[in-house]
């Protein structure tokens, strides 16, 4: 293979994570207006020290919604699989109960669920039979008297987004289930999380190979902090009978990729090189997801949220917040170190 297409192809891999994790708008469809007449009538805005139990809190996502529901004066509960593990005890000692689970132990799912009021729950595919092992935590949530579920899904997952490449296997079957449910929930479906662009494998890619584009790159890319996540995670469990059934494409600030390049550029001083890859360049899940994504304007809630939430973040200042043009130099200056692993 040659160097070029070497490139092209570690790019489309990384465009299965970034793809497989984009999300509708709070102004749903007809069908999901319909949706929000279910009532939960029963459900009483939270008091603000209620406890939640935050799945995936070592992680990314959930170590964000956790951070924001903290500052709200939330309780937290973190599930993890070894609360002794250097990352559990960070939470631990910001005040976090870290219990011991698994998706694959329905035992200790029931006992993590024990006197929480709230669950938010972002479970990934690599999870053995992952889709069983979340409608049983949704029915273990509910015998428990769960007041509000806030799941994490992808963008294609919405049942009416007219993608069916996998539909069978992906997370919208959990949509599907909760839909039907009679459970009082959320759904947030995520776009590429801002926090990936700091992570150290995504900056030497960025360094070595610059910003690709699918197709003929005008397709809008995006963005959205894990921190904000938690603050509309946070206001759906505040009031769940507001937030019922409601199903959000989060979206906080679309780019194309040139222009993300030209972020990247103005905040490092760096030349960060811009590219289109053709859809057919290579085949495979990225491509197809990717192709999607440029033949169908997929609305999202960007509007919608920026009116609810005006103090969600836009990709530049989470960039200069997180001191990204520095890092990026910094990083730049050094030999190349190899290809991390990304997680």
């Amino acid at each position: 293979m040659t160097g070029k297409g070497m490139r092209v192809r570690n790019w489309m891999t990384a465009m299965v994570a970034f793809l497989a994790t984009i999300v509708t708008p709070f102004a749903c469809s007809a069908a999901g207006a319909d949706r929000s007449a279910v009532t939960a009538a029963t459900i009483s805005p939270a008091p603000s020290n209620s406890l939640v139990l935050v799945t995936g809190i070592t992680g990314t996502q959930g170590g964000g919604v956790a951070r924001a529901l903290l500052e709200k004066g939330y309780r937290v509960r973190g599930l993890t699989r070894d609360p002794e593990a250097a990352k559990a005890k960070v939470w631990t000692e910001r005040g976090v109960q870290m219990v011991k689970g698994d998706f694959t132990d329905h035992a200790s799912i029931e006992a993590a669920l024990k006197g929480v009021d709230f669950l938010f729950i972002n479970i990934v595919e690599r999870v053995t039979d992952y889709l069983d092992a979340a409608k049983f935590t949704f029915d273990a949530a509910h015998r428990a008297g769960v007041k509000h579920i806030v799941l994490t899904t992808a963008r294609l997952a919405d049942p009416e987004s007219g993608f069916e490449a996998n539909a069978d296997r992906s997370k919208r079957g959990l949509e599907l289930y909760l839909r039907n449910s009679g459970y009082s929930y959320t759904t947030l479906r995520i776009p590429q999380m801002m926090e990936n662009f700091i992570r150290p494998a995504d900056m030497q890619r960025v360094l070595t190979q610059g910003v690709m584009s699918p197709g003929t790159g005008a397709t809008l890319n995006h963005f959205f902090s894990c921190y904000d996540m938690g603050l509309v995670t946070a206001a759906a469990f505040a009031d769940p009978r507001k937030w019922n059934r409601r199903e959000v494409n989060l979206s906080a600030d679309p780019l194309t990729g040139q222009q993300v390049a030209s972020l990247l550029s103005r905040l490092s001083g760096l030349d960060i090189k811009y590219s289109v890859v053709p859809f057919d360049q290579p085949s495979g899940p990225a491509n197809v997801n990717a192709r999607f994504y440029a033949e169908h304007d997929l609305p999202y809630d960007t509007v919608q949220l920026k009116k609810e939430f005006p103090q969600i973040t836009t990709l530049e200042k989470f960039l200069r917040d997180e001191g990204y043009g520095e890092k990026l130099r910094s990083m730049a200056a050094q030999p190349p170190a190899g290809d991390a692993p990304v997680r």
